[in-house]
């Protein structure tokens, strides 16, 4: 079977991409005799400034046996994504630079709704099978982002490319429960498939003589550590005024906590907003992408919180998936839709919507071993590439009726 997995500005070497994309795809790999092949449209800026990254990106998945298209030549998307007519040039144009290449393909398995909709837009003329891997809801998420407003003619134009994705698309990919309700409550029945964020045990697990070590050089070996990984900023989805709240209202609690931000975000505006909460006990550090387990591994919480958002009722961020293989229990609310059904569903943690009650996070602490070798067991078993790529191989299965041949591992 020719499998092509198809992304569009993306960055080389971004933690996302390798997170998601190259360590999904070298399990695929490894489990079963497919022909994949990476197709990326990185626009020429990003192309040459990181042309080192990505000839080792080509040269990692080589060893996989999986193939990597470049195509320099993409436009920017983030203000043109915000004009209705913009956005048709574009598409136009970037259908017309990915035609060639999307011939004798299987499966087309595209990355988010840009990639999935100038993909469908080949179908007919080369009879692949179209997977429309939505990873969010892209119209819901710009409002949060402040891109458009809801019912804006921009965002009716992305609810109709949703739309027409969906109506081509021979499977739709939705990574939890509540995103698969919402996109069933809007377009009925179809081919969906609920395959959650994943994470690659070969590259993230706990470092025990890490953690030591980073607790002792922090002087934080008696503390509790409450961890936050990821993009961080002021009045942004994660918004670090949010976290000031919960973090002065832990401190309120427990005496014997520190908090642990892992950002590449600029440090200052985060500094100044907790300084102004009276919050000390707190680090903020920039980690590259091959120290980030050992980072990781010095936690004991993770938390992700948020305020009301347009997409809410869905988000479930990457860093979970991350905390929970880590062994560290979650704190969110239920803004953080996916997230609190996860925590509530399965006893990994705590949800805290309001300051009143305190029980839940004294259980938290007091039980650590308990919920963190739960943590991790869950997310091995439901997070982990390895099972997820065997959904993936199901799902080409079902939808092309071609039998693939698992390797002897």
């Amino acid at each position: 079977m020719k499998v092509a997995y198809l992304i569009v500005n993306e960055r080389p070497g971004s933690g996302l991409l390798n997170s998601q994309v190259v360590g999904l795809l070298k399990e695929l790999s490894l489990l079963c005799e497919l022909k994949i092949t990476l197709i990326a449209i990185w626009q020429p800026w990003i192309y040459l400034k990181y042309k080192r990254e990505v000839q080792d990106l080509k040269c990692e998945l080589e060893t996989f046996d999986i193939v990597l298209i470049s195509i320099p030549f993409g436009l920017p998307s983030r203000y043109i994504n915000t004009s209705s007519v913009l956005l048709s040039l574009s598409m136009k144009y970037s259908s017309a630079l990915i035609g060639r290449y999307l011939k004798n393909f299987n499966v087309v398995h595209c990355r988010s709704y840009f990639a999935s909709y100038i993909a469908s837009l080949h179908k007919k003329s080369n009879a692949f099978k179209l997977i429309f891997d939505m990873r969010s809801l892209l119209p819901e998420e710009s409002i949060v982002t402040g891109l458009w407003v809801k019912d804006s003619k921009i965002f009716n134009v992305w609810k109709k490319v949703e739309k027409d994705i969906v109506e081509q698309s021979d499977s739709i990919v939705v990574i939890n429960k509540p995103m698969l309700e919402h996109i069933q409550k809007s377009y009925g029945s179809h081919n969906y498939e609920c395959i959650p964020i994943g994470y690659s045990a070969r590259t993230l697990k706990k470092d025990y003589l890490a953690r030591n070590s980073i607790r002792s050089r922090l002087n934080i070996n008696n503390k509790t550590v409450v961890l936050y990984s990821g993009s961080i900023a002021v009045n942004f989805w994660n918004d670090i005024n949010v976290y000031a709240k919960y973090f002065k209202y832990l401190n309120s609690i427990n005496k014997d906590l520190f908090f642990l931000i892992l950002t590449r975000n600029p440090h200052e505006p985060l500094v100044r907003c907790l300084d102004s909460n009276g919050i000390s006990n707190y680090m903020i550090k920039n980690i590259p992408s091959n120290e980030m387990s050992e980072w990781l591994s010095a936690g004991d919480l993770g938390i992700q919180v948020m305020d009301p958002m347009a997409d809410g009722a869905t988000r479930f961020g990457v860093k979970v998936v991350e905390y929970l293989a880590m062994g560290m229990p979650i704190i969110t609310n239920s803004n953080v839709g996916g997230v609190a059904d996860l925590v509530t569903d399965h006893d990994l943690g705590i949800v805290i919507d309001d300051f009143e009650n305190d029980n839940d996070f004294g259980r938290l602490i007091s039980n650590s071993d308990y919920y963190s070798s739960r943590c991790q067991r869950f997310s091995k078993k439901s997070f982990e590439f390895n099972n997820l790529a065997r959904k993936y191989l199901d799902l080409y299965v079902d939808i092309t009726n071609i039998t693939l041949k698992l390797k002897k591992l």
